[in-house]
């Protein structure tokens, strides 16, 4: 019974040394049909220099698109992705439904770096959205 009682013990004690090293505690993509929203908060930033917003197609490869400079303490972060209107597929097609992944790449002090877990969304353009995105894609 000791045994079992040490193990546990010893399973819990690296689960939450583990959980301990995760710099982010949440990190949400939201669609309000204009733009996506992310929002992330932080344990710990003692040792964080910045973080570099990323975007990707489902299967595609990510772009950078922001960086957002670290606070130093637990903090929560918002970044607007203004630009997803008109967007295209690997051929070129416009679509009018578009699947996103974004992540998070968390740059250290010491420049070293780790990527945050994927997010998805579904981001749905209007036609009348779509025309816009065209126009100011016009005048870039």
């Amino acid at each position: 019974m000791k045994k079992r009682y040490i193990i546990l013990l010893l399973f819990a004690f690296t689960f939450l040394a583990i959980a301990q090293n995760t710099i982010l505690s949440s990190f949400t993509a939201k669609s309000d049909n204009k733009n996506v929203t992310l929002r992330w908060s932080t344990r710990d930033e003692a040792n964080i220099s910045h973080f570099e917003i990323e975007r990707a197609y489902i299967n595609g490869s990510f772009k950078y698109l922001s960086m957002e400079k670290a606070h130093g303490f637990a903090s929560s972060y918002s970044f607007t992705d203004d630009n997803v209107f008109n967007k295209k597929d690997a051929q070129g097609h416009t679509l009018s439904s578009n699947n996103f992944m974004y992540r998070i790449k968390i740059i250290k002090k010491n420049n070293k770096f780790e990527y945050s877990d994927n997010v998805s969304v579904v981001h749905k353009i209007s036609s009348i959205q779509k025309t816009w995105g065209m126009i100011k894609e016009m005048f870039r």
